[in-house]
């Protein structure tokens, strides 16, 4: 797959993308900043070496892209860093990691053939560094010498340096009505040189952190909520990379998925709930309730305000349970006005759209939790007898309602239905199977154009792991159990669910589990614990239980039969 993979800074000031080959690309601009090595063979580009392996760096959204040389591999890496002042600037940057020197081009390539790029002019600083001014659209600095070309085509571009130069850049110059431009230089044994490219004014290289400290910020910040430890350590790689591409997508503009942002917001905000990212959750919604029209529906843009009414409510209400009460209180009056629009939407059309029945419920389930919240019981009682019994509001409904909208077998597809197998009691083996050889294949957990909306519902599958709620509003610890977990210790620590948290522990005495549980803010609630015992249950607020002893399958997809 050749499919791009996004960075940027924490806040989404500023992004890009990476494609297979380390090529990188800011924003909607008609070019990239391309790569080639050069060694005793000649120059290549990287993208048509056929030897280039990316992944992420340390799980953050940044992009390694490792080319065999002869002798050994070059180091290609992209990521959004700050300087000094906080001033976001995407870095690109090379190591050479075999045992020769090879000759390094930055180049600078219009992604039309035939299309020139903006002029191109440099100037020297007195430090050694060289600006580069990409018409309007951007400025690059080097912070070391390197020649310059340019041309129409690869090899034309790499003839006028035909050697690595060692020369520095002149004082200053300009290149125009060219499809390519080069930034040439000799690269040797173990060094690292890189670029920096900012949509502004100019910030030197030097002065930003290295791609293993942003990598440290992105991990600080995807920590949070709930905890979930189970023996599946390749599945709980891909969930943390998940976490920070979450956030990224949280804060940076991304495709609608042919679903409507706010339905897209809707399942982003439920991998934040899962992260204990309420707040973002929240702004999301905040977002939406500034498009309601006269009418009370959302209109986010889309051809379905009904849905995206209903998805709004739903990131509400998900979003409640971490704020205060005063806040959710300012939603009532435009969660009313929902309620009242969706009410007339179904009396409108009944409930043959699989689509729009969806979201109603997952929107009366939405605003029923923040009536909760505030105390008006009452009303929250009146829109429970609202909803339908036959619809469901989580991953099984949404899986259906996917199919009724003609949404096929996209990566984001497969992860909700991933998730609906965990609500039913079921290990998703054919689904994970698949999303651990893509992303073996492309190096990096974003698949496609719908990368966003598999990292978020990867993250909150991996809290379905821990706890569902289910549609009568009782919650199920590990509904899912593979027969290898058997004798492990099985833990899950402040998960949010429902309106409140639970946490629990499993210990073993000899073949039976023994259930140690907390929960808070849902008391009276039931509890379960279908993965293990599937007669088991409690409305205690904690305490411990010996469970029966299991009895599972043999681990085609390893849970409970």
């Amino acid at each position: 797959t050749t499919a791009e993979t996004l960075i940027a800074d924490l806040d989404g000031v500023l992004s890009a993308r990476v494609d297979g080959g380390g090529a990188v690309r800011l924003g909607d601009r008609g070019w990239v900043v391309d790569w080639m090595v050069a060694t005793e063979s000649g120059w290549q580009m990287v993208a048509d070496a056929g030897t280039a392996r990316r992944h992420l760096v340390e799980r953050a959204p940044g992009v390694e892209t490792v080319v065999r040389v002869e002798g050994g591999p070059v180091v290609h890496r992209a990521f959004v860093a700050a300087d000094r002042d906080g001033v976001p600037v995407v870095v690109v940057e090379a190591r050479n990691d075999s045992p020769h020197a090879v000759g390094l081009a930055f180049m600078i390539r219009s992604l039309t053939d035939g299309t020139p790029l903006p002029a191109i002019e440099w100037t020297g600083r007195d430090t050694g560094e060289a600006v580069l001014r990409i018409g309007d659209e951007a400025t690059a600095v080097l912070p070391e010498p390197a020649a310059v070309s340019g041309a129409d085509d690869d090899e034309s571009l790499v003839q006028t340096p035909s050697e690595p130069a060692t020369s520095a850049f002149p004082v200053e110059g300009a290149i125009a009505g060219v499809t390519r431009v080069a930034l040439v230089r000799p690269l040797p044994h173990t060094l690292t040189t890189r670029i920096a490219v900012s949509p502004d004014a100019p910030v030197s290289p030097t002065d930003v952190a290295d791609a293993e400290a942003v990598a440290r910020g992105w991990a600080r910040h995807s920590r949070g909520g709930g905890r979930v430890e189970l023996p599946e350590p390749v599945l709980n790689d891909l969930v943390a990379a998940s976490r920070a591409q979450l956030l990224l997508a949280a804060r940076s503009d991304r495709p609608d998925a042919g679903v409507g942002a706010a339905v897209v917001d809707a399942r982003l905000a439920d991998g934040l709930r899962a992260m204990g990212q309420d707040r973002l959750a929240a702004g999301l919604g905040a977002r939406r309730l500034a498009q309601l029209d006269r009418k009370g529906f959302v209109d986010d843009g889309s051809a379905g305000p009904v849905a995206a009414t209903g998805a709004t409510l739903q990131i509400l209400g998900g979003a409640a349970a971490g704020l205060e009460v005063d806040e959710v209180e300012d939603w009532l009056p435009e969660v009313s006005g929902m309620l009242v629009a969706l009410d007339k939407a179904q009396g409108r059309s009944g409930t043959s759209d699989t689509w729009e029945s969806f979201w109603i419920e997952a929107g009366r389930r939405g605003a029923e939790r923040v009536l909760r919240l505030v105390g008006q019981d009452d009303a929250a009682d009146q829109v429970r007898a609202r909803r339908s019994p036959d619809t469901d509001d989580g991953p099984v409904g949404l899986l259906a309602a996917l199919g009724g909208r003609g949404v096929g077998a996209s990566s984001w597809s497969l992860m909700v239905s991933a998730r609906a197998e965990i609500h039913q009691g079921r290990w998703p083996d054919e689904q994970l199977r698949w999303l651990v050889a893509a992303t073996e294949a492309t190096g990096v957990v974003p698949l496609a154009a719908d990368d966003h909306l598999v990292a978020a519902e990867l993250v909150a599958l991996w809290r379905d792991l821990g706890a569902v709620e289910g549609s009568d509003g009782s919650i199920a610890m590990l509904p899912a159990v593979r027969s290898r977990w058997l004798g492990h210790a099985l833990e899950a620590h402040d998960i949010p669910v429902g309106s409140g948290t639970v946490g629990f522990a499993i210990r073993w005495h000899g073949e039976r589990p023994a259930l140690l549980w907390e929960s808070h803010g849902i008391e009276g609630v039931t509890l379960t614990c279908p993965g293990l015992d599937p007669g088991w249950s409690t409305r205690e607020a904690k305490g411990d239980a010996l469970l029966a002893l299991p009895a599972l399958d043999g681990d085609a997809g390893g849970s409970r039969t």
